[in-house]
Order: C-alpha cells, then sequence, then structure tokens
C-alpha cells in the first residue's frame, strides 16, 4: 500500500498465512500469488510478471527481534532470509542482470544488532553477492511520520544496476529529510498487558504494536482498555476495515486483524522510502 503511493504498481505478492492472503485476495485480485517463499522460483514470477523492478520483501523478525531469544539469522524463521536472496539471485540470473534494480528489505531494529552485528553483516554481505552495486539502510519510527506508533524499523536499500562511474555520488537515503512531526505528549498512556502483567509504558503514542500482547491505552478518565481493530489498523495508515473482510467476503475475527496489524509495515514510512528510490536516476546496464 505504501508503495504504490509512492508510484509503484503491484504485479506479483507471495504469502503463505491464509488469512493474510484471503485479505490480499480482496485488495488485489488481479495480482498472481504464491504461498510458500521456500517453493517460489524466479522463473514461475518472471512467468507472471516479467518486469519486476523492486523486490519488496521482508523475512521473519522473531530470531532478530530484541523481545525474542535472539536465534539470530540462522534461527528456524530468520533463515528464511536465504530464500528472499535465492529469488533475487534467480531473477538476476534469468533476465540477463536486468531485474530486479532494487531490493528493499525491512525488518525490526533488533536485526542491526543480532550476534552482535554479525547478522547484520552477513545481510549486507548476501546483498553484495547478489549483485548490488549500492546499499543504504536507514532506521526509521513511526512516530516521526505523521502517526502516533513508536515502532522503529530498519530499512534496507540495495541497487543493482549502476553505472561504476556513478558510485560516489549515488545517494538513496537523504540525511534527516523524513516526514518528521512532534508527537505531542498528552494525557494518554499507552502499555503492553501480556500474562496479566503492565509494562512499557508511552505517554502521548502507542507502543509498538504486535501480533502478540494486548496494547491497551487509558486517559484520565476512561479505564484501561484494548485497542480495536480500526484503532490498530489507524496506527499503521490503513484505511479503516481494511483487514476485517476477507476475499470470499466473511468478516475475519479480531485476532488475525490484531495479527496482521502487528506483523505490517507502517504504510506512511514504506510510502517514503519508495519516494527515495522513485527520485533516484541510473544507467541501466
Amino acid at each position: 500500500m505504501g508503495l504504490e503511493a509512492s508510484g509503484m504498481q503491484t504485479v506479483f505478492q507471495c504469502e503463505w498465512d491464509k488469512h493474510c492472503r484471503s485479505v490480499l485476495d480482496r485488495h488485489w485480485a488481479d495480482v498472481p500469488k504464491w504461498s510458500d517463499v521456500s517453493t517460489l522460483t524466479g522463473k514461475y514470477i518472471l512467468d507472471h510478471a516479467p518486469d519486476i523492478d523492486v523486490v519488496a520483501w521482508g523475512s521473519p523478525c522473531q530470531d532478530l527481534s530484541q523481545a525474542g531469544k535472539r536465534a539470530g539469522l540462522e534461527g528456524g524463521r530468520s533463515v528464511l532470509f536465504y530464500e528472499g536472496i535465492r529469488i533475487i539471485k534467480e531473477l538476476r540470473g534469468l533476465t540477463n542482470d536486468k531485474y530486479p534494480r532494487f531490493s528493499i528489505w525491512e525488518n525490526v531494529a533488533g536485526a542491526l544488532n543480532s550476534n552482535k552485528g554479525d547478522d547484520f553483516g552477513a545481510i549486507l554481505d548476501a546483498m553484495a553477492e547478489a549483485g548490488a552495486m549500492v546499499i543504504e539502510w536507514k532506521l526509521l519510527d513511526t512516530k516521526y511520520f505523521g502517526i502516533p506508533q513508536a515502532r522503529r524499523r530498519v530499512f534496507v536499500v540495495a541497487g543493482f544496476n549502476f553505472d561504476r562511474s556513478e558510485l560516489d555520488t549515488v545517494k538513496i537515503f537523504p540525511i534527516n529529510e523524513s516526514d518528521f512531526r512532534y508527537i505531542q505528549k498528552g494525557n494518554e498512556v499507552s502499555f503492553y498487558q501480556s500474562h496479566g502483567v503492565q509494562d512499557q509504558f508511552n505517554v502521548g503514542f502507542t507502543n509498538p504494536l504486535k501480533k502478540i500482547a494486548a496494547c491497551c491505552v487509558v486517559s484520565e478518565t476512561l479505564k484501561p482498555r484494548k485497542l480495536t481493530p480500526i484503532e490498530s489498523e489507524r496506527l499503521q495508515g490503513y484505511p479503516d476495515d481494511w483487514t476485517r473482510w476477507g476475499a470470499d467476503g466473511r468478516e475475519q475475527k479480531d485476532v488475525y486483524r490484531y495479527q496482521q496489524c502487528g506483523n505490517g509495515v507502517t504504510a506512511p514510512v514504506a510510502q517514503w522510502v519508495g519516494e527515495q528510490v522513485m527520485k533516484l536516476r541510473y544507467t541501466p546496464k
């Protein structure tokens, strides 16, 4: 949604969760899809969408998250990162290094220091081995994009088709030019309620949405209450009821809506990243 707002067009999607897939089918009914990234091939993508300028993706974050067990890039879920790299290499090989031109990878802030930084180094190395000539990363927080949610995520943009003479002048991410908006502190307090324990409270904006643990809010006049699904959607920059209905017209359970918002990418943040890519001038090989 955010990348489309920056001027891009969605031409292929991969999603294994059946509830998420149903929402995607509802909003992108005509876009070809695949369920399991470990069995997806570059050939299949090109057979259905031959011009892939950008691969936007994210591997499971649980093994990299500071809230998890920090198993690292070799954890059972985060290892799927290498499936994404495999697909990029296959696409490059099948198109004589023409596509994709860019990769946009998103993950939790913990990716930067997982295994004392060795995992992030391996991520950058893998991008370079796939043919990236320019790699930049930036840590972005949702609360600086007009949405009252404290949500830090790292975005890595890799550019492939640059002329070598341009490399010293290429700048993907401008410094301190995100849409900074000061979050006015008010009476509202948000906190996580997990297993009956209250912790990690903020004032004036919510904690990061998660697929687990209820994020509650309280003010001077209200008792603590759980965020509604619509409020969770708004805190990700989604239209109201974006996750409410599946492709079959059935209403989703709230638990799935919370999971989808907690696992999602904040749309205005993704839009800003997409705009930086769209502004680039490069010479294709």
